[in-house]
């Protein structure tokens, strides 16, 4: 973004995208190979189908992968009308890292060339809730429960789902001197199962949520497995979170905030996502922070009562 001449580059590729019919064609087949893949990774279907059940009448409903039926399908003049109606200022945002303010504004306001107009108005996520089951050939059984939980609207709240899923269950890359076991990897210790994995479920959107558990066990096993899973969040849902537990949450997810910040990459997208569904009300990492070091045992019960 330092050079105004790669940046005039960026522009004529990002504002006026040229799509080619053989680039279609060549895509298509790209897609094709990428369903045909996607389809056999079950943690994958099991989060197509744990969305379905739970906005199975919203878009929210739609699985990560293109529908069979829609392969080939896809054509120039499509993708070039998406291009027109989605690429326009006020759906988009520009993010500079290192970058001179003065700088980033000129580029912005003199050489990069968005299109005027309004964005069109998502539909909302409407939360139902219900069940889906796929009958595989796999030894392995891949599960996911999952309650409604709470959306980005609020990011207090946002922030408490995120700690009770690292108290539920931790893969945190951060490793703490007394960094303890989530109440799942206590709570399992005592079964005899044959191996397993068992993880919090979180998802974060702009107006919902789901907040629960996911994993695999033995075919074998998956009736009496799911059914302590149920047992675990039911107990987890009547036991207020430790203040030992909540502090070395914070510092796990603190932690992760500042390894994140290190990745420009993440970094840029992150702050880009919050000014598209913020506006100007964007968080710092430092005010990220100091919201999670104020977080309470009494707020994370209110979202988890709203969760669990």
């Amino acid at each position: 973004l330092c050079r105004p001449l790669a940046f005039q580059y960026l522009n004529e590729i990002v504002t006026k995208p040229s799509y080619e019919p053989w680039i279609c064609e060549e895509t298509s087949e790209q897609v094709e190979v990428e369903v045909e893949l996607g389809q056999k990774d079950l943690e994958l279907c099991v989060n197509d189908l744990v969305h379905a059940a739970a906005y199975r009448l919203s878009p929210m409903a739609h699985s990560l992968l293109c529908p069979r039926d829609m392969l080939g399908v896809h054509s120039s003049e499509m993708l070039q009308q998406f291009s027109h109606e989605h690429l326009i200022a006020k759906s988009n945002a520009l993010v500079g890292v290192g970058v001179e303010h003065d700088l980033l504004m000129y580029l912005a306001s003199e050489i990069l060339s968005l299109a005027e107009g309004d964005p069109s108005k998502p539909v909302p996520a409407v939360y139902y809730g219900g069940e889906r089951f796929q009958e595989t050939n796999s030894s392995q059984t891949y599960f996911a429960l999952a309650h409604h939980g709470v959306s980005l609207k609020e990011p207090k709240d946002a922030i408490c789902q995120i700690l009770l899923c690292r108290i539920l269950s931790d893969k945190s890359r951060t490793v703490l001197k007394d960094g303890g076991q989530s109440r799942l990897m206590k709570a399992f210790g005592k079964y005899n199962f044959k191996p397993f994995e068992v993880s919090s479920l979180n998802y974060l959107y702009s107006d919902t949520g789901l907040f629960g558990v996911s994993g695999s066990c033995h075919a074998s096993d998956s009736h009496d497995f799911i059914l302590a899973v149920m047992n675990e969040l039911e107990l987890f849902g009547e036991k207020e979170p430790s203040k030992k537990e909540l502090d070395l949450a914070k510092q796990k997810v603190i932690a992760d905030l500042i390894m994140q910040s290190e990745n420009m990459k993440q970094f840029s997208q992150n702050f880009a996502t919050q000014v598209i569904e913020r506006k100007h009300d964007v968080f710092t990492n430092d005010e990220i922070t100091k919201l999670v070091e104020s977080i309470q045992p009494s707020d994370m019960v209110q979202v988890r009562d709203l969760s669990v």
